[in-house]
């Protein structure tokens, strides 16, 4: 139970990566329990109308708490499928009032639970916004984890409620996915690797993320992203203008059939107490256009303020600078 509380967020994250997003791993194989012994197992059947679940549960040991859950196809509430799970072993004790989704699909899960840290993996698991496969992963009682997924698609935002009424009217990228997702690490530093990412507007070949936690309080992120495809960039929601005013220097040289496209892009940022950051530089390139620049977000009282400072250049006009500051409302 001492290894659950410990990691039960981050089990959550495991079983649940379409919620954050980041959430997924390269799986380890499930870790041998030098005793094989079961000293509790129970077949798990449920066909009511809100929640059916077929699978089984098997306790190794008590002290460490370790043992393998096995969940051949399950289709209902998540809370209430790990609110049975955990009363049939207290193997997910914890996680039914964390998840803000209300219902799940799961097909092909395995958790195994060991001496050295956590195995999972599924075929897949949708919910009403979204889909996600393949997904194995992998953390050990020292924090080194692991991470890999097949392709993810989400329609929508997928959490309901008044909470989420105000993030649910700004996020207007949908749909929203990727092709592969590999990431690794330890602790609070990770490593991500993305294939064929899109949106609404936006499309990247490779995007690669570093995350590092140097000290309290701090994120440094380093991120390269590679062939990013934009279309309608005037059709982007675009408080600065910043957008209008580069693509109206840029021309239609750079924007072939209203498609803008990069071959590389580059950003450095730190975080700071999840409320101020600093990004610089950040840099796109392609052959008819580059852009470079620095983008400062100040925690004032809140709301606080962004500053935004660019400079784009193209093949025979002189550079030219971009500057906008506002105070968010």
């Amino acid at each position: 139970m001492n290894f659950l509380n410990k990691f039960k967020q981050k089990i959550l994250l495991l079983l649940m990566p379409l919620l954050c997003f980041f959430a997924t791993i390269t799986p380890a194989q499930a870790v041998e329990e030098a005793d094989k012994r079961v000293l509790l197992s129970r077949h798990i059947s449920l066909d009511l109308p809100d929640l059916k679940i077929n699978g089984i549960v098997n306790v190794f040991s008590l002290n460490p708490l370790t043992g393998q859950l096995v969940i051949n196809f399950a289709d209902g509430d998540p809370r209430r499928i790990f609110d049975l799970m955990s009363e049939s072993s207290g193997l997910l004790h914890g996680l039914s009032s964390k998840l803000p989704i209300q219902h799940l699909v799961l097909k092909d899960c395995v958790v195994n639970l060991s001496r050295k840290g956590l195995d999972l993996k599924f075929k897949s698991a949708d919910i009403p916004a979204g889909h996600l496969e393949d997904v194995e992963a992998f953390i050990s009682l020292n924090k080194i984890w692991k991470v890999k997924t097949g392709a993810f698609n989400l329609q929508n935002f997928p959490f309901s409620g008044k909470k989420w009424q105000e993030l649910r009217k700004r996020m207007d990228f949908f749909p929203l996915g990727y092709e592969t997702f590999e990431a690794n690490g330890e602790h609070k530093v990770g490593n991500f690797e993305i294939t064929k990412i899109y949106s609404k507007q936006v499309q990247t070949e490779k995007l690669n993320l570093w995350i590092e936690q140097p000290k309290l309080g701090q994120f440094d992120i380093s991120l390269n992203g590679e062939k990013i495809r934009i279309e309608d960039p005037d059709k982007i929601p675009d408080k600065s203008k910043l957008v209008r005013q580069i693509m109206a220097y840029a021309g239609r040289a750079a924007q072939v059939g209203g498609i803008l496209s990069f071959d590389k892009s580059m950003v450095r940022g730190v975080v700071y107490n999840q409320e101020s950051f600093k990004i610089n530089p950040i840099r796109f390139s392609a052959k008819d256009l580059q852009i470079w620049g620095t983008i400062d977000g100040k925690s004032l009282p809140k709301p606080g303020a962004i500053d935004i400072e660019l400079t784009a250049k193209r093949p025979g006009r002189e550079q030219e600078s971009f500057y906008w500051h506002s105070n968010a409302k």
